[in-house]
């Protein structure tokens, strides 16, 4: 899975990983769905998803949804990010 990739590359603990992966399930959701809400799904704290957007070099939650989410991908998201979004979505 792609995902080791990132973990190897960015140092991302299970939790971490376990974030990504849900990410990856709900790509077509991302944009409904608030820290708040994917804390209390992966039995975390936000703090630990702001962590997360912290490692990956996004600015915070919103930034990591909006580089992330399927829609923008269309829209060629930014070179710094596309990286991360080929890897996650096997693109």
């Amino acid at each position: 899975m792609n995902i080791d990739h990132l973990k190897d590359k960015f140092d991302l603990n299970e939790l971490e990983v376990s974030l990504l992966e849900y990410i990856k399930k709900n790509q077509k959701q991302l944009k409904n769905i608030t820290i708040r809400q994917m804390a209390k799904d992966n039995f975390t704290s936000t703090s630990a998803i702001y962590r997360l957007c912290n490692k990956l070099e996004f600015s915070g939650y919103s930034d990591m949804i909006y580089h992330l989410s399927s829609n923008t991908h269309n829209n060629a998201p930014a070179q710094k990010y596309e990286t991360i979004y080929l890897i996650l979505f096997n693109y």
